[in-house]
Formats: C-alpha cells, sequence, structure tokens
C-alpha cells in the first residue's frame, strides 16, 4: 500500500516528496486536478455560511441551484433529483424506484434485466444487477430477481436483440439497467451504440424503466457530457456521482424523468419515495458548492 501525502493537479506525492501521476484521477473523480483553488475557495466560503442541515423539512440553495443547474444539461425529459451520498447508492435507488414505480400503479414486476459483465456497485440491489462474480460471490444466494444479456456488438446484435424481446415476454421486468456505451469495471469494454438504443426503445415501448448508470461515463468521458446525450432513446433515470463531486466529497444523485416520478410524488406513504437512512448524509451545502464549481467547469 503506497502512502500518499499531498496532491496537487494532476499528481501525488508521498511522504518523501517523490511524485506520481494520478493517471485514472482517482478512480474518475479528481477530473479538474487535485486541490484545485477555485474548488477550495468555494467550499471554504461556504463552510463559514452554513455547513451542513438535514433534508427532512429543510432545504437550501446550493442544493436547488445544483438540481436545476444539472436538469438544463441532462439530456431526456428529466425534472426532478434525488440526492444520496455515492455511485453504489446512485443505482440502488435507481433500482428501487423502477421497482416501486410498478407497485405503486398496482402492477407486479419482480425481475430487472442487466448486462454480462457489467458493474453498479457494491450494495444488495447494486451487487444483484452487477455480472462480475469476484466482487459478488459471498452473496449471491441473497440476490434480486436479474436476467442478464450480453453487450450487443456488431457480430450478435441481433441474437441479443431477439434474447432481450424473448425475456420480456417471459418475464415480468421492471426496469433495465446499463452502463451506456462503454462497461468500465469489465475493462473498458466498448459496444454497439445502435444496438444499445434498439434495445432502450424495445424497453420503453413496454413500460420497462430504463437506468443509465453514468456514475463513470458522465461528465465528458465519452466525448459529450452525458454518454445518453449519444443515443436518440434516452433513460427514465440516469445515476451520476464520481466526476461531479471532482472528488472532493462521496455523493451522487439520480435525475428522473417527470412522467416516472408523478406516482412517488402524486401519493401518500406507503407510495411515497423514502431512502430515508441517506437522508442525513445528502445535503451537506459545502458538497453542493464544489459540485456546482464542477458543473460550471464542463
Amino acid at each position: 500500500m503506497m502512502p500518499i501525502a499531498r496532491a496537487q493537479g494532476a499528481l501525488l506525492f508521498d511522504p518523501e516528496e517523490r511524485s506520481y501521476i494520478d493517471g485514472i484521477s482517482s478512480w474518475y473523480t479528481a477530473v479538474y486536478g487535485h486541490c484545485h483553488p477555485e474548488l477550495i475557495g468555494a467550499v471554504r466560503s461556504q463552510m463559514e455560511t452554513l455547513d451542513q442541515v438535514v433534508f427532512s423539512g429543510f432545504t437550501h440553495r446550493p442544493a436547488v441551484q445544483l438540481a436545476e443547474q444539472l436538469l438544463a444539461v441532462l439530456p431526456g425529459d428529466m425534472s426532478k433529483v434525488f440526492y444520496s451520498d455515492n455511485g453504489s447508492t446512485a443505482t440502488e435507488i435507481g433500482i428501487k424506484m423502477a421497482l416501486q414505480y410498478h407497485f405503486n400503479r398496482g402492477e407486479k414486476r419482480s425481475v430487472l434485466l442487466a448486462f454480462e459483465e457489467g458493474f453498479h456497485g457494491d450494495t444488495f440491489g447494486a451487487m444483484s444487477v452487477s455480472g462480475l462474480s469476484v466482487y459478488n460471490g459471498p452473496f449471491e444466494d441473497f440476490f434480486l430477481k436479474v436476467k442478464r444479456i450480453p453487450v450487443p456488438t456488431a457480430e450478435n446484435k441481433q441474437e441479443v436483440l431477439k434474447m432481450a424481446e424473448q425475456l420480456l415476454q417471459e418475464h415480468a421486468v421492471a426496469g433495465f439497467i446499463y452502463e451506456p456505451l462503454v462497461q468500465g469495471a469489465a475493462g473498458m469494454k466498448i459496444y454497439d451504440a445502435s444496438a444499445l438504443d434498439q434495445l432502450l426503445g424495445m424497453m420503453q415501448a413496454e413500460e420497462v424503466i430504463c437506468i443509465a448508470d453514468e456514475v463513470m461515463t458522465g461528465f465528458g468521458k465519452t466525448g459529450s457530457l452525458f454518454a445518453s446525450s449519444q443515443l436518440q432513446h434516452t433513460p427514465e433515470i440516469i445515476c451520476l456521482s464520481k466526476a461531479l463531486s471532482a472528488g472532493w466529497c462521496l455523493w451522487r444523485r439520480r435525475p428522473a424523468a417527470k412522467k416516472y416520478t408523478r406516482p412517488f410524488t402524486r401519493t401518500k406513504s406507503p407510495k411515497g419515495f423514502s431512502t430515508g437512512i441517506l437522508i442525513p448524509r445528502t445535503p451537506w451545502p459545502v458538497r453542493r458548492l464544489a459540485k456546482l464549481g464542477t458543473l460550471a467547469k464542463q
């Protein structure tokens, strides 16, 4: 384990002041460099004004500003932002929203669809839809119901589309989660965009909630601000984290399309959407200021 004493820009320094290039931006997070002076200034200023307030009955300006700026640049008909703390819980809540959406409409759908070799995080729902057994082995007996299909390529495109169509006929599929255009943990596996577009169209025709896991791909990794912007069919839910935080704090958000938030907002509990244990972590104004600075740089 290599000890690191400090960081600046693209460099990490050990206690002996030897420097190392942070070639992966600390797993895609510190994409504007470590200890960026503008972000430090924004965080310092916010700490002197409002450090933290619980989101249970309260809100604050940085959170509202960030949500508005995100919705302005996200692809598709996004209208709501749900705050929490990291990439795994981003996909976790996306999965829960997909399942609960159908529950609230009085329809029982319990199966999720995902790609083989996908990675969506370390919490139980996220592990359930992930296809890398090196991470999941001890827990697989406890997972949600998931059906998997290969990522589409030029060679297997028609076969994958036929397989997906058959799964939709045989199972009550609630949601389809995917890393758009490239699978990160699988080895930066790039796959066929046109086939993904066809899959999304197929899912949406059957009212399957499409969940784009852009935790890794979001904020310029694929050339556009979001990988989903390169597709004709946009998802109902997008999961974001990593680069948006600029490496400052663990966090994430899940923008969702307006049509698919109505079953949660028009009714009272138990149909309202709740993730209570995450609420105390989510509303830090300090985080929001760092994220606003990050978003402004895009």
